[in-house]
């Protein structure tokens, strides 16, 4: 087995972010002005592969962080669909059943037109196989449901 360095980064915030809403792989926002500002203060790990959900949060994170990087899209990288909660936030799904069932079931039973935690998991696994072939260490810049089902998955025990 070979060995490598990944650093894993969630991508920087948005306005639906700022207002906790539930942004998955349906909703396409850019990064606040501010966060830009504030990541280009930051210095990013020295890396030979850059691995990039293919959202715009995710896209524009990297290029800041890595400039003179080639970035690989990966788009079983994108955030987990949720659905009809798609944008909404807790405020305006408090009460709903199917939102309560999702808070249940620590969001085993997804959302409604949107993808199960089991679905989204394995979805992200299977992209998660562009990273054996490669020499150097890596970085990968997705989101916070991604980075989840990468190291449930990469973690012994789980």
């Amino acid at each position: 087995m070979r060995e490598f360095q990944c650093t894993l980064i969630r991508h920087g915030k948005t306005a639906g972010n700022r207002e906790r809403r539930y942004m998955g792989g349906r909703t396409d926002e850019p990064l606040l002005p501010e966060e830009r500002q504030f990541l280009q203060k930051k210095k990013a790990p020295e890396v030979t592969h850059v691995f990039v959900s293919p959202m715009t949060r995710c896209v524009e994170t990297a290029e800041i962080l890595f400039p003179r990087h080639e970035l690989i899209l990966v788009p079983e990288f994108r955030e987990m669909d949720f659905g009809v909660a798609e944008y909404r936030n807790h405020e305006e799904m408090n009460g709903l059943d199917w939102y309560q069932r999702f808070i249940d079931t620590n969001g085993e039973s997804g959302f409604p037109e949107g993808e199960t935690l089991q679905e989204f998991s394995r979805r992200v696994i299977s992209g998660g196989g562009r990273l054996g072939d490669l020499t150097g260490d890596i970085a990968l810049v997705v989101h916070g449901g991604t980075i989840m089902a990468l190291m449930d998955d990469w973690s012994d025990p789980h």
